[in-house]
């Protein structure tokens, strides 16, 4: 469990998750929105194909 984990949080900081310098809350939950979306996008792509 605890590899599934860091390798998440890996796959996150790759797609700039950490780096979020939104200027307000709502730009703040949408950038980090469109990283877990990539992220999700990216994972099914590889487990279904």
């Amino acid at each position: 469990m605890r590899r599934t984990i860091e390798s998440d949080f890996s796959l996150l900081t790759y797609y700039n998750a950490e780096n979020n310098r939104a200027r307000s809350l709502i730009g703040f939950q949408s950038r980090l929105e469109i990283a877990i979306l990539a992220y999700n996008l990216a994972y099914c792509l590889e487990r279904f194909n």
